[in-house]
């Protein structure tokens, strides 16, 4: 008997600076499900890895959690959060890796992450990073998360939305 795991991408359109964390609440993330009714339930909490997928152009300096908040007295200490976290540094990863992952959204979200700072390189990888997207779009939940990734492909690009659909209909 295993533990339930639960996944969720949430793509954050800032570009977090080298040292920094960016700390949000989000309905998207798996925290957000353990609820006042799983609680008053009595049901087991779930698990929550946190993963750090970086996709910035520095080398992240990987360091407790602990360390992004400043210093604090002894009293404030012992209520500060301490845990570690995966890092997934999309410039250390072929394409080839993401598109072997199961989870079509982590997948293209992670190819999507990879080749963002890059508009050739993104616009010759548009068809790999939409290559599962009939799957995708069977689903309500996968039409929302096509309509986020072409939101973020349009803020952060200088790519127009003209330039977008004709390479994706190519």
């Amino acid at each position: 008997m295993g533990i339930a795991v639960t996944n969720s991408l949430a793509l954050d359109t800032r570009r977090a600076g080298e040292d920094s964390i960016a700390i949000r609440r989000d309905g998207a993330t798996p925290y957000q499900k353990l609820n006042y009714s799983t609680v008053k339930q009595k049901k087991a909490l779930t698990p929550v890895i946190p993963i750090i997928f970086y996709h910035g152009k520095k080398t992240w300096h990987e360091k407790p959690f602990s360390d992004y908040f400043p210093e604090s007295d002894d009293v404030l200490h012992e209520f500060m959060p301490h845990f570690d976290y995966l890092l997934l540094d999309t410039a250390k990863h072929s394409g080839s890796e993401f598109q072997a992952l199961s989870d079509v959204e982590l997948q293209m979200g992670l190819m999507m992450m990879k080749h963002i700072a890059n508009p050739n390189s993104l616009l010759n990888q548009l068809n790999n990073i939409f290559f599962n997207m009939e799957k995708l779009l069977e689903t309500e939940q996968g039409n929302h998360y096509f309509e986020t990734i072409v939101m973020y492909l349009v803020h952060n690009t200088d790519l127009t939305t003209e330039t977008l659909v004709e390479k994706m209909s190519a």
